[in-house]
């Protein structure tokens, strides 16, 4: 960021620029520029400060506050003189190691993404604990393609940092060519500033993914570099939530999965969620949240499936001798068990923990689809039963079809009766709790409803009253044993619900040894997945290069901030006198066009921009004071009335 001002009575413009050390620094005149800048840097930067640069140049005389106005910052902000550094402590908040460690527990990557100096956020990267202090951190410099007697290519940079001290060991050579092997274990991560960033997408996009899958600080990113990122990170598999709190962190905050923004101004109208509270305390709650409300879907699916498989399982056997369910028998189904039951079921709220397991992301896999066939077998298994069972009893009078529609049968009771307690044992069953949801136990609605209808059916079981039978159009089952014969099955179905979804569908034989082969032997998509690219990671013994020659961190941020420099080097004089030139030759060109066309500034016919920048800067403007003639206000002042 850079000002122009001009003292009270001065006669020249001062160009003041704060930013980025590196970027500063390239801006400024090579001899301003301290021996030890880079040294001084890394001291500060290692211990976590947050250092801007500050920088100046006076501006030529001759360039006046009319063409100030007009001109562009690449013109000016070159050729600076570096003045020093403004070095700002930069602490973590007490609940951000807490945050990162529950997260890590629960085997979620987290990056950090900045615009922070590289050394700055290692430094916060060690100390927040998002990198383990016996995890090494490889620094990836990108250099771009070098124009000189000999072309050279566009090379890559492997800096192996030491956790405790600021040395490094590297080589330098080509992503192409042979390599030495690592002597030491591969718990490393790669970490990766801004420039080398726009460098490997641009020549080495087939090394980018490793980068991407390996990498944990990012920074000296801009806006534009931290949501590819994220699109990066998803096109590897990842699901990518983002914390953000600046205007900087809008694009990525809307490429992301789940974005939160940290304030409430720009990033929370990029954001889907907002944090009250200005720390990244909020992600495990977003998290747990997320998991709790995707398991409740798929309960609430499996449900309300199961739910119209057995009531039709109901229909097919009583259609069967022409018999179906009567009207109210409906009603209670679908009203009092079925509504009731299914709006209580997800005010379960998340669990406390963070697991490392997550849950199923997808309807279209191995246990939801197994875990609707195996239970609706159960279901259909229990009404079979005691269709033909009923059938077997002495007191048993078979049903004689008529054309008054009345279903009221010994087989229409049976069926309907230990249907009703299905429904009660399926909400129950796909009400998981552990590890993504509490106990129904935490949901006292959930849990009276369930008491509540399991009771009436109880009730139209057990004992119901003449009333209740007419009401309902039911059969009362004349023997007492048999009924609660049929409570005594409606427990073993129970049973045997709860042990196929707790023993069998949700155990790691189905979730994980049966669905990866599926997987590997029905997945046709060739997209590469961050769990390839780790286990071709620590397949490859030469990857990443080794090592061989000593050099400090300060050489390779210059070495780096050279080989940019030298891209965009040029003369700032000439180019300052050559806009100026074309400022001059475009007035010059205007006012001989007004002269020939017999044109002046008091016909008020609306004035050309350069015209009244010539009036604004030959004729009305005081220069020494800084004051607008009175006499050229008025003008403009009449020139604006006529356009009116």
């Amino acid at each position: 960021m850079s000002v122009i001002v001009r003292k009270l009575g001065g006669k020249m413009f001062e160009l003041y620029t704060k930013g980025a050390p590196e970027m500063v620094a390239s801006l400024c005149r090579p001899e301003t520029v301290p021996s030890d800048f880079q040294d001084i840097l890394m001291g500060y930067t290692q211990h976590g400060y947050r250092v801007l640069a500050l920088a100046y140049r006076s501006l030529p005389e001759k360039l006046k506050y009319a063409k100030v106005q007009r001109i562009q910052r690449d013109q000016v902000e070159k050729g600076l003189e570096f003045l020093g550094l403004l070095v700002m402590e930069n602490r973590l908040k007490p609940n951000t190691e807490v945050v990162i460690k529950q997260l890590k527990d629960a085997n979620i990557r987290t990056v950090m993404v900045t615009g922070d100096n590289m050394l700055t956020a290692l430094s916060v990267a060690r100390e927040c604990g998002m990198v383990d202090p016996d995890e090494s951190i490889i620094l990836v410099q990108a250099y771009p393609p070098q124009e000189g007697d000999i072309r050279q290519d566009a090379q890559i940079e492997y800096i192996k940092t030491n956790s405790t001290e600021n040395t490094v060991t590297g080589s330098f050579n080509k992503f192409k060519e042979t390599r030495l092997q690592m002597g030491n274990s591969k718990h490393y991560c790669f970490a990766v500033t801004g420039k080398s960033w726009g460098v490997l997408r641009q020549h080495f996009p087939d090394i980018l993914p490793r980068i991407v899958c390996k990498g944990t600080v990012f920074a000296r990113m801009s806006p534009d570099q931290k949501a590819q990122l994220i699109e990066h990170l998803q096109d590897i598999g990842y699901y990518v939530g983002m914390c953000g709190d600046g205007a900087n962190d809008c694009g990525a905050l809307k490429a992301a999965h789940a974005g939160i923004s940290l304030s409430e101004a720009e990033a929370s109208v990029a954001s889907p969620f907002t944090s009250k509270s200005p720390n990244i305390s909020c992600v495990p709650t977003v998290i747990r949240e997320g998991r709790a409300a995707l398991v409740t879907s798929f309960g609430i699916f499996k449900y309300m499936a199961c739910y119209s498989l057995t009531q039709f399982v109901s229909v097919l056997i009583l259609y069967w001798i022409g018999n179906n369910l009567t009207d109210f028998e409906f009603l209670f189904i679908d009203l009092i068990l079925l509504t009731s039951l299914s709006v209580t079921f997800g005010w379960t709220g998340p669990y406390h923990k963070l697991v490392k397991e997550p849950p199923l992301v997808s309807l279209i896999s191995l246990g939801p689809i197994l875990s609707l066939v195996l239970h609706m077998f159960i279901q259909t298994g229990v009404q079979v039963f005691y269709y033909f069972n009923v059938q077997q009893q002495p007191w048993f009078i078979e049903f004689v079809d008529n054309q008054d529609d009345e279903y009221i049968s010994h087989s229409n009771a049976a069926v309907f009766l230990c249907s009703a307690y299905q429904y009660i044992i399926l909400a129950l069953v796909f009400s998981k709790g552990k590890p993504y949801r509490k106990t129904i136990c935490s949901n006292p609605l959930f849990l009276g409803n369930l008491l509540a209808c399991l009771s009436l059916s109880i009730w139209l079981t057990v004992y119901p009253t003449d009333p209740v039978a007419d009401f309902f159009e039911l059969e009362i089952l004349p023997n007492m044993s048999y009924r609660c014969i049929i409570l005594g099955v409606a427990g073993i179905n129970f049973f045997l619900s709860l042990f196929l979804e707790m023993f069998i569908i949700d155990s790691k034989f189905i979730t994980k040894t049966c669905q990866n082969f599926l997987d590997r032997v029905c997945c046709s998509s060739n997209k590469q997945s961050y769990l390839t690219l780790e286990e071709e990671i620590r397949n490859d013994s030469n990857w990443p290069p080794a090592t061989t020659s000593e050099a400090g961190l300060a050489q390779a941020f210059h070495r780096l901030d050279s080989a940019f420099r030298s891209l965009h080097s040029h003369d700032d004089t000439a180019s300052l006198l050559s806009f100026e030139s074309s400022e001059t030759a475009s007035l010059r060109s205007t006012g001989s066009l007004r002269k020939s066309m017999g044109q002046s500034y008091s016909n008020h016919i609306p004035v050309p921009e350069t015209d009244k920048l010539v009036k604004y800067q030959n004729v009305k403007l005081d220069m020494n004071g800084g004051n607008i003639n009175p006499a050229y206000e008025a003008e403009v002042h009449q020139e604006k009335i006529t356009k009116l």
